[in-house]
């Protein structure tokens, strides 16, 4: 169970990043400014163009696009790792990953819309969500779901006991064992093997 999860985080992070190439992950829009010795109030839209994530302007908000960018292919290659049963320290903390990845996509995401407007004499541009971004949005945060429920849930936990209750039949089988041995060089007799037996299997 916890493999398919872990194949399914890697998945849902490998088509995030496939999905922030496509041309419709944000929608920047121009506004003209009214002519009016009054004041500047927003006339129309002017128009409207599809851009990916990688072309919000200014070096700020494309460091926090290659950061975004990187955050979900660490966190998609972690958890292919751990589906494939990679023990190392950095696997182990999948969670946290996912957990900054989702923040390095909300402070991108937050830039981009509120803080990423540039305006000039004739017009201001700013950028808006389009559906695409949303679907970002809405793997991003399965994603990271599904790795809290991966560490904090109920699934390590039976996972381990389980792992644990192999363990401890399989010492009881090889103490068994011993003890037949024991028996058969005539070291202990019927008895104490018996008496023995019904300790090991908990009668």
């Amino acid at each position: 169970m916890s493999k398919k999860i872990n194949l399914s985080i890697s998945i849902l992070c490998i088509i995030e990043v496939i999905c922030m190439f496509t041309p419709l992950c944000l929608i920047r829009k121009y506004w003209e400014y009214e002519k009016s010795s009054v004041y500047h109030g927003i006339a129309s839209v002017k128009s409207r163009i599809g851009i990916n994530n990688f072309e919000v302007g200014g070096a700020f908000g494309k460091t926090l696009a290659i950061l975004f960018l990187c955050a979900a292919i660490i966190t998609a290659i972690i958890y292919l790792l751990n589906a494939l049963d990679n023990k190392s320290a950095l696997c182990r903390k999948g969670w946290l990953i996912s957990t900054i990845h989702t923040i390095v996509m909300s402070a991108f995401l937050i830039y981009s819309c509120e803080i990423a407007t540039v305006d000039k004499i004739s017009f201001r541009y700013t950028y808006a969500f389009n559906w695409m971004s949303f679907i970002i949005i809405l793997l991003n945060l399965l994603s990271l779901l599904l790795s809290i429920f991966l560490k904090f849930g109920k699934i390590n936990t039976v996972s381990n006991s389980k792992k644990n209750s192999i363990v401890n039949d399989e010492n009881s089988l090889n103490s068994l064992f011993g003890y037949k041995e024991l028996l058969d060089s005539g070291i202990i007799t019927q008895e104490e093997f018996e008496k023995k037996k019904k300790q090991i299997i908990g009668l």
